[in-house]
């Protein structure tokens, strides 16, 4: 989970970029600097294209045309973030200085590439500290820390789309197609609640939880976390404590009518279970991984 709050760091950069130009030049102009901005603050080149609008009234924000982010330099899958169009909603306070605080985001039909190269390198590491762009660490004797993000959300939406992650280590390719998330975030040390939504494999997937202190989340501590998965069924849910390690610890309760249906769902195919021997499962157990 920790790299969706990487992909928000990053809009951080976009916002104050807009901002800081809102009043002064023209939507175009305003796209041409941010990308520029953008690419120098992430070391990632940066594309905007298409119409860029400002609005100052009713809500202070912009909204661009097609948005894409370039991979790692080792990678050659194409673009680590690609969307139709991304609207940013800020409060007017962000442009005196600050903290900044963004109303409103959404990303329409984005395509989210993730990587994990065969020496353990991941595509996602952005604005960190002792990480070069490729992902790789620097020679500093420092360890690689996340930058603290002066930023809160009152509420994130991406619609429809695409999330690839693949692991070259492993051989392996993992898609979620449909992917709506709905993600609210209001103070960046406090609780974000989320609903998500994704199709694997037969059949769609919810997922509905909060992740506490989000910022020592962020910085690599072990906080509290609930998450309920509903599926064809079935229905599991974990309340505990987790890291980005990852390290987990808490009670797990399954109620699945049908096992193989519920794994289907989640694109494990053909776990097909004799009955008497977990075709159907419902309890609970205490868990530490």
């Amino acid at each position: 989970m920790r790299w969706i709050f990487r992909l928000i760091g990053l809009v951080v950069v976009i916002a104050a970029v807009f901002v800081g130009a809102l009043f002064f030049l023209p939507g175009e102009r305003v796209a041409a600097i941010a990308a520029d901005q953008i690419t120098k603050a992430t070391g990632r080149k940066v594309t905007l294209s298409g119409e860029t609008r400002i609005s100052l009234y009713p809500v202070l924000g912009v909204a661009t045309g097609t948005v894409e982010v370039a991979n790692a330099d080792w990678s050659d899958a194409g673009p680590m973030l690609q969307a139709d169009s991304l609207k940013i909603g800020v409060k007017p306070a962000a442009l005196f200085g600050g903290d900044i605080r963004i109303t409103g985001l959404e990303a329409v039909d984005p395509v989210i590439r993730l990587e994990r190269a065969a020496d353990g390198r991941v595509n996602w590491e952005l604005g960190v500290q002792g990480v070069a762009p490729s992902g790789q660490a620097t020679d500093s004797a420092a360890p690689a820390t996340s930058e603290r993000l002066a930023l809160t959300l009152d509420r994130a939406l991406v619609t429809g789309a695409r999330l690839i992650y693949t692991d070259h280590a492993a051989g392996t390719v993992e898609e979620l197609r449909d992917l709506d998330l709905d993600l609210r975030w209001p103070e960046y040390d406090g609780t974000a609640d989320f609903e998500a939504s994704f199709s694997q494999g037969g059949g769609p997937v919810s997922v509905t939880g909060r992740l506490d202190q989000v910022g020592r989340f962020i910085d690599g501590a072990v906080t509290a976390v609930a998450a309920t998965v509903e599926a064809a069924s079935g229905r599991v849910a974990f309340d505990g404590r987790a890291g980005a390690q990852p390290q987990v610890q808490g009670r797990l309760d399954l109620d699945l009518a049908d096992t193989g249906a519920f794994l289907g769902a989640l694109g494990v195919a053909g776990a097909t279970l004799p009955e008497g021997l977990g075709q159907s499962l419902t309890g609970g157990a205490d868990v530490t991984l």
